[in-house]
């Protein structure tokens, strides 16, 4: 067979694979408790795991969709309504294009120049590595992973160069492993990024509950804090790195000339009040109107509010915000199609008439069955730190929150430490090649960083989290959640 044929063979072997997965419930019996219904659910969520995978997230979630009209759940119209019409997905959408437009106006760039070209930082190299990471961290949450990695990687290259570290060193491995175990944190800080509205929304179908913004913001910031401490104490005292050529060095040269314009200024109000906007309610009396509108509202209304603002406010003749153009670079359309797959293919998998949750639910009760809420937390913790590491997160994420969720309210734990555990444990896949993209990144940048520090230090990213999230997360949760 020629090359052409076995490659246009394969080409067609994993949709085809994903086919039969999604109608091998329609042919395959009842099971356990599984319903005729469950079976022809199941069928659809395996296979569209497979297409996840192997083949492209946005015609997989949309045929993933399809098919499930197609075994009961509801017309294509009310699956559809219900996935690209939720929340999650209105979100998504408003938020990249306002991120996008931070970075389009240098925003970004110049809070990183600020901070790391603050005097305090001369002569105090582990200060200056946590302000990398705290920059990371930062752009993580405003920005997204991968342009942050990219752009603090960029960075770090710049500074190794200049200092004479060689490459596939210690501290190279160190800072950029840092900069992409830190990077995804500032993601899950803000409750309405895509990664924790899949958990939030796993919570909400398995158990009704939500998660209140400023409770969750204030965990995962202590959670992610203590993570980087923790990843600073393992450079200095396990990895070993050598800081003796950054303890003479004046970082203000890194920055250059910081020129915050008028509508960087403008943009920073604009941040700030969405800040305040969308954690005010958490603080403030029910009784008052500021509550109600801002309730009201809720975190679409936010952001569609100052979306509207940017588009009408003119500077030079030009609109401070060109929507359309943004929004065609700026919008994630494989993360929307997935999230809006999400929601109809989590809803079938709970549904009552399915009998899949009973089923899960009979098969884990045994192991969490007589444990105490704290124990409940912790194993939840060590098994999601672990199957990340081999399996996709975030097929993880969506498959597991709702059932875990479940389970801890069926034995008497908080399912909202539940989630909030599971989306933070599930986010360090950093410890084998096949982890996450962000592991992949690390582990193919064969020029900086060696195979072998890329799997010790993966490894110690994880240990962090889970001492963090062991010794500090659940009992915080357990107060503040």
């Amino acid at each position: 067979m020629s090359e052409d044929k076995k490659n246009g063979a394969m080409h067609w072997l994993h949709p085809l694979i994903m086919a039969l997965l999604m109608v091998s419930g329609w042919f395959l019996p009842t099971f356990s408790t599984v319903t005729e219904f469950g079976v022809k659910v199941l069928g659809i969520f395996v296979g569209m795991m497979y297409g996840w995978i192997f083949i492209d997230l946005i015609w997989t979630s949309l045929l993933g969709m399809i098919m499930l009209s197609l075994c009961g759940l509801g017309t294509a119209v009310a699956v559809f309504g219900s996935g690209f019409g939720s929340e999650i997905v209105l979100l998504v959408i408003f938020f990249s294009v306002f991120t996008t437009w931070l970075e389009d106006i240098g925003l970004i760039n110049t809070v990183t120049q600020w901070l790391l070209t603050r005097k305090v930082l001369k002569g105090r190299p582990y200060l200056f590595i946590f302000m990398i990471f705290l920059v990371t961290f930062i752009c993580g949450a405003f920005v997204g992973i991968y342009a942050t990695i990219f752009l603090m990687w960029g960075i770090c290259y710049k500074l190794l160069l200049t200092l004479g570290y060689e490459k596939q060193g210690k501290m190279g491995a160190f800072l950029l492993i840092g900069v992409a175990y830190t990077s995804i944190m500032g993601m899950c800080v803000k409750p309405w990024t895509p990664w924790s509205m899949m958990g939030i929304r796993g919570l909400t179908t398995a158990t009704g509950l939500n998660v209140d913004f400023l409770p969750y913001s204030s965990w995962m910031i202590v959670i992610s804090i203590v993570s980087i401490l923790l990843f600073l104490l393992v450079g200095k005292f396990i990895v070993r790195i050598d800081c003796d050529k950054m303890k003479n060095i004046d970082f203000a040269a890194l920055g250059g000339t910081i020129d915050f314009n008028k509508q960087q200024k403008l943009a920073a109000f604009m941040l700030v009040a969405i800040i305040l906007a969308l954690y005010l309610p958490s603080a403030l009396s029910k009784d008052l109107w500021i509550y109600a509108v801002l309730n009201q509202l809720g975190a679409v209304g936010v952001i569609g509010c100052v979306t509207i603002v940017l588009c009408m406010v003119s500077s030079n003749g030009k609109h401070i915000l060109e929507f359309a153009p943004v929004a065609a670079k700026a919008i994630p359309w494989s993360m929307v199609c997935l999230l809006a797959s999400v929601g109809p293919i989590g809803t079938a998998l709970m549904h009552a008439d399915a009998g899949i949750t009973k089923m899960v639910l009979s098969v884990m009760r045994p192991i969490f069955a007589g444990q105490s809420p704290m124990m409940i937390y912790i194993l939840v913790s060590v098994i999601c730190c672990v199957l990340t590491q081999f399996l996709n997160n975030t097929v993880l994420l969506v498959a597991l929150t709702p059932l875990m969720c479940q389970l801890a309210q069926s034995l008497g734990a908080n399912p909202v430490i539940v989630a909030v555990l599971m989306i933070f444990a599930l986010s360090s896949a950093l410890a084998t090649p096949g982890a996450s993209s962000r592991a992949g990144l690390v582990f193919g940048n064969t020029e900086w960083i060696s195979t072998k520090e890329a799997y010790f230090q993966g490894i110690l990213t994880v240990l962090c989290v889970l001492i963090a999230l062991l010794f500090v997360g659940v009992p915080l949760g357990m107060m503040i959640l």
